[in-house]
């Protein structure tokens, strides 16, 4: 595949991931009252800055990947942070259980670091 269309895919997967990021997440317990049923959280929700800004990092280098052919690296790290945010929190102990918004995010997370293996893999 060109570049160009790795560049397509990794877009994907940061529209994937950007989406994720309003979607619910977590069904999660509040600390300060352990007899309060829990509720639905999106990253949004959360304030999330890591899990917001690896979305957003991985959207704009793809476009940047695909547009001017730069900041390859953007795509990788926003990628492997989003990956990495998104277990941290499906294994933190303070949720009883996921909701198919972590699951859409890590979906794009995975696209975007396949799309930039692809990537890489073309300056050989």
């Amino acid at each position: 595949m060109e570049k160009k269309t790795w560049a397509l895919v990794a877009l994907i997967g940061g529209i994937l991931l950007i989406i994720g990021i309003f979607l619910p997440w977590v069904n999660a317990l509040d600390p300060s009252n352990p007899t309060a049923p829990a509720t639905e959280k999106s990253a949004w929700d959360a304030a999330d800055v890591i899990a917001i800004t690896s979305g957003f990092m991985v959207f704009l280098g793809a476009i940047a990947v695909w547009a001017v052919n730069s900041l390859k690296s953007m795509v990788s790290v926003g990628g492997l942070f989003a990956l990495a945010e998104a277990i941290s929190i499906y294994k933190s102990p303070l949720t009883t259980g996921t909701v198919y918004g972590i699951w859409i995010y890590i979906v794009g997370a995975i696209i975007a670091l396949i799309a930039m293996i692809g990537i890489l893999s073309m300056n050989k």
